[in-house]
């Protein structure tokens, strides 16, 4: 085999070494987003659940405190009929006491909303944080590989130039030394 088939058929496979790694790292990549975004979609569920879950909290708490302001003024002014003076106070007192508890109500609901869509947000962010590790870990080994397959191909068309470049000169060796004109 002469030198330039010895570097067209190392070309070559230098070519399918590196057009194979590079699909590879491309699948790697692809994968890795596929993960990427599915630990996103499942995190950004998560958190949509807990926004749910502690608003429905938050409206059954300002519920359940106006039922009970509620209960407090009726009370307050069926007693307010017996005993209009005395009872006057008392129906503010009654108001007064309801609307504070209202407030607290609403206010450690809301608290409690914030926590949750707060912890929901954190585990979010260590969903996007883990796959994106994941993903540049991927890209990384991925490169390597490619690195590997490039430089290996390249050591391969080195080899075949080299002994191709070594075999001419030995033909030409043996045809002189087989020459009947050499003296030998």
């Amino acid at each position: 085999m002469d030198l330039w088939s010895h570097i067209k058929i190392a070309s070559i496979d230098l070519w399918c070494h590196i057009k194979i790694a590079s699909i590879d790292l491309w699948c790697h990549i692809k994968i890795a987003s596929i993960d990427l975004w599915c630990h996103i979609k499942i995190a950004s569920m998560d958190l949509w659940c807990h926004i749910k879950i502690a608003s429905i909290d938050l409206w059954c708490h300002i519920k359940i405190a106006s039922m009970d302001l509620w209960i407090h003024i009726k009370i307050a002014s069926i007693d307010l009929r017996c005993h209009i003076k005395i009872a006057s106070m008392d129906l503010w007192s009654h108001i007064k006491i309801a609307s504070i508890d209202l407030w607290c109500h609403i206010k450690i609901a809301s608290i409690d909303l914030w926590c949750h869509i707060k912890i929901a947000s954190m585990d979010l962010w260590s969903h996007i944080k883990i796959a994106s590790i994941d993903l540049w870990c991927h890209i990384k080994i991925a490169s390597i590989d490619l690195w590997c397959h490039i430089k290996i191909a390249s050591m391969d068309l080195w080899c075949h130039i080299k002994i191709a470049s070594t075999d001419p000169w030995c033909h030409i060796k043996i045809a002189l030394i087989a020459h009947p004109h050499n003296g030998c």
